[in-house]
């Protein structure tokens, strides 16, 4: 993975070093094809459009509809994916570790509540989305999405999922799962990642049916891997302090520093401190 996947490195690329089970179907492109309808060699609707080389949820799109994607087209003019929509409702970011000689761990678990509105009755759908916190700066997108049902009236306690992209910019809620952390987890993530040679350090993104799936290791499906840029999202749960916050980025760096460290150990060479600062400048730029 370039840089060990702080920055200016390929999703596509990382996602590559996996085994194939393990992946929705997936196909990048350097430029944008000037056949508008190239998706459909590989895609029906709904599939994910995104950025090659991005992060934090910025440029993902799913894509519904023929409508959603002339739009998005006409927008291209970076390296980008198309992958396959993964319909499955629960999604976790999962970090784990592999310290050579030592011994290899699950360091943190977020599960993902994705953005919705919860009927009470009396409320429209509009009402509901204008008095949901995590819709905040979103109601311009989801009223557009969901302009023929705006005034619909939810029943009590049904549920209508607003947003199915799992990223904060998008309203979803992390909630911290380090209570599934076990010595099976482990052992998943130990057979996925047995075969990438170099990978140490990272988090993966992944949708999975059930969590007797999850730890039988089947039906996973891994729509993002990143390196040493991953963060231990599940600090991002409601019941974290700022203090509690620090201290797990900071035992996570630590952790960082000791898998370096053994890598050296046995042989791994580090980035010259000229590319270093090259490929540093060249992301502040972008």
């Amino acid at each position: 993975m370039h840089m060990g996947g702080l920055f200016r490195y390929s999703k596509g690329e990382a996602l590559e070093l996996l085994p194939e089970k393990y992946l929705p179907k997936t196909r990048r492109f350097d430029e944008r094809p000037e056949n508008a309808e190239f998706y459909k060699t590989d895609f029906d609707f709904p599939f994910i459009c995104k950025p090659d080389f991005g992060e934090r949820g910025k440029g993902v799109w799913l894509v519904r509809n023929e409508g959603d994607w002339k739009k998005i087209y006409s927008e291209l003019d970076e390296p980008f994916m198309l992958q396959e929509f993964v319909e499955d409702e629960l999604e976790f970011g999962i970090f784990y570790y592999r310290i050579l000689g030592v011994n290899s761990g699950v360091f943190s678990v977020t599960a993902k509540g994705f953005l919705s509105a919860v009927g009470d009755g009396e409320s429209t759908l509009k009402e509901l989305i204008q008095s949901n916190m995590r819709a905040v700066g979103r109601e311009e997108y989801l009223f557009d999405r969901f302009s023929s049902e705006l005034d619909r009236v939810l029943p009590k306690g049904e549920t209508l999922v607003l947003e199915q992209i799992g990223n904060h910019c998008r309203g979803t809620e992390f909630i911290d799962a380090n209570h599934l952390i076990n010595d099976q987890l482990v052992k998943v993530f130990d057979e996925i990642t047995k075969d990438i040679k170099g990978f140490h350090y990272g988090r993966f993104d992944l949708k999975v049916r059930s969590l007797e799936d999850l730890y039988k290791g089947e039906t996973i499906k891994v729509v993002e891997l990143n390196g040493v840029n991953s963060e231990a999202t599940h600090i991002y749960g409601q019941n974290f302090t700022l203090g509690k916050a620090y201290a797990v980025v900071l035992k996570q760096h630590r952790l960082a520093y000791e898998v370096a460290k053994k890598n050296l150990e046995h042989g791994f060479k580090p980035q010259p401190l000229s590319t270093f600062v090259k490929e540093l400048y060249a992301h502040l730029r972008s």
